[in-house]
């Protein structure tokens, strides 16, 4: 048996000097934040249209993530259904992150093996021990940095510890985050007696959780767009180090 040949994919990209490690996890990384910061945006668009019609009187309750599949007056982009995309697109990148991040860490091993902390599976693993996963990933992030970087010294990491400070802080605050956010306005009901039968009417008004939601979901955008920027930063390094 001969020994298999590249794919012609392959071939391209190295004949143009451009041998991309985890290409293909890196496009879903892109595409996922994408989703997830559109969802979020369009989340605070929502969130805005309801703050502005505060004293309001609506016919029915807002729908909650209970309604999903009764979309009524609400269109497609119902307060349920985009809370469920969301959390999908999250869920998923959740998954493309991993794998990005944990060959990317195989593919620093390449430059510097035996010098970075943590056995190879902590790329993944150390994401979701309690505590540690405050620290170890920054850490594991820091080596793959250092090792793909060129010369000797690790080159500015701006954009890592950007990216960094930005998880952290909706990692922390993920709680709130996730809750679906009409669970977290001021519900009054007033009773509506039209001399033939009686009915209720539905006021809302944001209380601190919810403004406090709102600006969690727009800080989803610059958290995508600076993990979308160390993604890229990374990956061209390591591209570099690899056709060099």
């Amino acid at each position: 048996m001969g020994v298999p040949k590249p794919r012609l994919a392959d071939e391209r990209r190295r004949a143009r000097g451009h041998e991309t490690p985890a290409d293909g996890c890196r496009a879903a990384v892109y595409w996922l934040l994408t989703l997830v910061a559109l969802t979020s945006a369009l989340t605070v668009v929502q969130q805005l249209h309801v703050a502005s019609g505060q004293g309001l009187l609506y016919d029915e309750p807002l729908p909650d993530a209970d309604d999903v599949w009764d979309l009524g007056e609400w269109g497609v982009l119902s307060f349920p259904l985009l809370w469920y995309a969301k959390l999908c697109f999250g869920a998923a990148l959740l998954v493309a992150w991993l794998v990005w991040f944990s060959r990317v860490r195989a593919t620093a091993e390449k430059f510097a093996p035996g010098r970075l902390r943590y056995d190879p599976s902590m790329a993944v693993i150390g994401w979701f021990i309690p505590i540690a996963n405050l620290f170890l990933p920054k850490q594991i992030a820091n080596d793959v940095w250092h090792a793909s970087s060129p010369g000797h010294s690790p080159a500015p990491a701006l954009v890592l510890n950007a990216w960094w400070a930005l998880w952290l802080t909706t990692f922390l605050t993920s709680p709130l985050f996730w809750t679906p956010w009409t669970a977290l306005l001021s519900e009054h009901t007033e009773d509506v007696d039209d001399g033939v039968s009686s009915d209720y009417d539905y006021a809302y008004a944001f209380l601190p959780e919810t403004w406090i939601n709102l600006i969690l979901h727009v800080l989803v955008v610059p958290t995508a767009v600076a993990a979308a920027l160390y993604v890229r930063r990374l990956t061209a390094m390591q591209a570099a180090k690899l056709n060099s």
